[in-house]
């Protein structure tokens, strides 16, 4: 619930929401929880941008959630982890 509220409180605070889309982090619940979290925000007109990026080829625009997919970035965005 602490991480629950974490996220509700940081949200609101915020002005933009970018998410980088993987098939883990649309597979996750706590990042399918922030996304509902940001929907809401939207409609309220409390978050303003958003902007999404697909990390990898596991991910097709069209598996965003409909009113994310505007906010998708073209191209290809490579990262690294480094451990």
């Amino acid at each position: 619930m602490e991480f629950q509220n974490s996220i509700e409180e940081k949200l609101a605070l915020s002005k933009a929401f970018i998410f980088f889309a993987t098939r883990d982090s649309l597979d996750s619940h706590w990042c399918n929880f922030e996304l509902n979290q940001v929907f809401y925000s939207k409609l309220k007109g409390a978050l303003k941008r958003s902007i999404v990026f697909i990390l990898n080829d596991e991910v097709e625009v069209g598996e965003l959630p409909s009113w994310l997919i505007s906010a998708y970035v073209s191209g290809k965005v490579t990262y690294e982890l480094k451990r």
